[in-house]
Order: structure tokens, then sequence, then C-alpha cells
């Protein structure tokens, strides 16, 4: 319910946690959605974090010839399974129809803009983890915090619904390599 404040709501998101802003394909969506249609959206962002979390993570320096096999290994099958979520939704014909908008996220929430007047209290936030992978993620959240914004619409602060613990870490490696990365481009 959005019964917080901004303020509450930037602390309760973003206080304790790593947070990164990302320009990407996002928008809340407000879905009337049954619980196995929940639980496949969870399973499906969870295996998309984890598949990125293996293409993209360096292999550990081991000296063990068996474990680097495996790791690369790990990584082919990540990929392939990237490959065929990607044309999985090719031939569903599903198409981004996400805005691109600068957006702040956390693994306990996200606070962007919602173009319409009326914010749903329940629904999804849908984004495109990275902008070479059509993949969508659908992420149950519940509305906490809104205020009108200049120009129309409004400015949503959206927590998380309860997730499963892997999900829970998955989101925080990949926020965390963002992190990374937005390091090192201020850096560069």
């Amino acid at each position: 319910m959005a019964g917080q404040t901004p303020e509450q709501a930037v602390e309760q998101l973003f206080g304790d946690a790593l947070s990164c802003e990302s320009e990407i394909p996002v928008a809340y969506r407000s879905h009337a959605p049954d619980a196995q249609s929940v639980d496949r959206a969870v399973e499906h962002a969870e295996l998309v974090l984890k598949s990125l979390a293996l293409i993209e993570e360096a292999p550990h320096e081991e000296g063990d010839e068996h474990a680097a096999e495996r790791a690369h290994l790990q990584r082919l099958e990540a990929k392939l399974n990237l490959v065929l979520e990607t044309l999985s939704g090719i031939l569903r014909r599903e198409r981004s129809d996400l805005p691109q908008q600068r957006f702040r996220w956390s693994r306990f929430g996200a606070e962007l803009m919602h173009p319409g007047g009326d914010v749903p209290e329940r629904g999804f936030l849908l984004l495109q983890p990275l902008a070479w992978l059509p993949q969508r993620l659908e992420l149950p959240v519940n509305c906490i915090a809104k205020t009108p914004a200049e120009g129309g619409g409004s400015r949503v602060w959206l927590r998380f619904a309860p997730q499963p613990p892997s999900l829970e870490q998955a989101l925080e490696r990949h926020l965390f390599r963002l992190h990374r990365r937005e390091l090192a481009k201020r850096k560069g």
C-alpha cells in the first residue's frame, strides 16, 4: 500500500542496500496474477539472472583443471539457456513495449516514473536487465509510496514482494556487477 512518504520509502528500499541507477527498458504494470503466474515469473527471473552471472563473471583462479572445465561448461550452458529463451521470445513475437528510463533499484525494490495517474497497489516491475538481452524479468511488487511528477504521471517506490532467497541473491549479484561497471566507467 502506498501509505509511506517518499523519504520513508527511500530509506526502506535503499538505506542499507547496494543500489544502482540504470537506464534500461522498465515499467510498472498492474496485473491480476494468480499464484502460479507469480511463481513462473519468479522462476524465470532467477533463471535469467543466474545465467547472466555465469556468463559475465570471470572464472575463479583454481589449480584444478576439472573445476575450470566445469566452469567453462556452466558458462556455455548458461549462454545456451539464454539463447533458447531469446528464441522462444522471438517466436512468441514478444516485443519490448517497455519505455527506456533511468531508475534506481536495489534488492529490496525500485524507484521510477509511472506514466499514468492511476497507480496500482500491486503489480509487476517489468524490466530488461541488459541492453543486449531482449529477455524481460517480471518481478512482483507492491507500491509503498507515490508522488505526482512534473509533466504528469507519478514517481513510485516499489517494494519487491517476498522472494525466495535464491532469487534475492541472484538479484543482488546482478546489481553488484552493474555497480562495479558504473564505478569502472567513472574511473575510466
